[in-house]
């Protein structure tokens, strides 16, 4: 089986490959710059005020900390082929073409740029990793949003078929994350990103016995997109996650006594 994947250039993205890999040898890895990386920014570049600015480095300090705790070892792809592609620029012919003469059976999808109908078209099967439970909450900050919004139990993660919408296609997998007393919104967040892998691993072995099965989406959900978020929502959650939210979510049990219909 040919496996190729797409994905970006950060620990998150390398553990993903990596770990894949490790089970599936993989032909070759397509590492798109990061398109959307406020982590990576200082809050000086937004000319953000003094407690504007402490809510930045709340939130997106607080991200790279974390990402690097869980996934700091992969500072590395483990792939004899590794391609870096320039920012935005997973759709362009010259890279379609490189990814198509690879003949991939199957590519794997996590944190690239949304990908165009024209790519689409060219690949027998796509399979994406979205960090979010589709369709309840597709687009950008998915794991984001639950947590704005009160919404623990619909943090998650969701492998489908990729098709032209955003986020929309037919679900293969998903799962949740196990929420525990003081965790934070990025520990939470990364806690995904693992239960995500291993049902991408779950989901390639299915594709490779001719067992993978999927299902249509049936409702709409709430769509987020990047021009929805401003600091004024990191200031919400960070009162939210500092009232206990997440405490309260765990003493109530909510995780087990929630079902997310969806998740089969």
């Amino acid at each position: 089986m040919n496996i190729v994947i797409l994905t970006g250039n950060q620990y998150r993205h390398k553990y993903f490959a990596n770990t894949i890999n490790k089970v599936f040898p993989v032909e070759a890895i397509f590492s798109e710059g990061k398109v959307f990386n406020p982590s990576g920014e200082s809050s000086e570049d937004k000319k953000l005020s003094h407690p504007e600015k402490a809510l930045w480095d709340w939130h997106f300090g607080l991200a790279k900390k974390e990402e690097e705790n869980f996934f700091g070892a992969n500072k590395e792809f483990v792939c004899e082929k590794v391609f870096e592609v320039p920012k935005g620029e997973v759709n362009s012919a010259l890279w379609v073409d490189k990814i198509s003469s690879l003949n991939p059976d199957v590519v794997v999808v996590y944190g690239t740029s949304l990908l165009k109908e024209e790519t689409i078209s060219r690949f027998p099967q796509i399979i994406n990793m979205h960090l979010g439970l589709s369709p309840y909450y597709r687009g950008s900050g998915t794991n984001f949003w639950p947590l704005y919004n009160n919404e623990p139990q619909y943090v998650g993660v969701t492998i489908h078929k990729i098709d032209c919408g955003i986020d929309t296609g037919e679900i293969i997998h998903q799962g949740r994350p196990k929420i525990e007393k003081g965790n934070n919104q990025h520990v939470i967040g990364n806690k995904t990103i693992e239960v995500g892998t291993d049902l991408m691993i779950q989901a390639i072995k299915e594709f490779s016995e001719g067992s993978l099965k999927s299902f249509p989406q049936s409702g709409k959900g709430k769509l987020y997109q990047r021009k929805d978020f401003n600091i004024s929502h990191v200031e919400h959650l960070k009162d939210l996650m500092e009232g206990g939210m997440i405490d309260s979510y765990v003493d109530k049990n909510v995780h087990d006594q929630i079902k997310v219909d969806i998740i089969k």
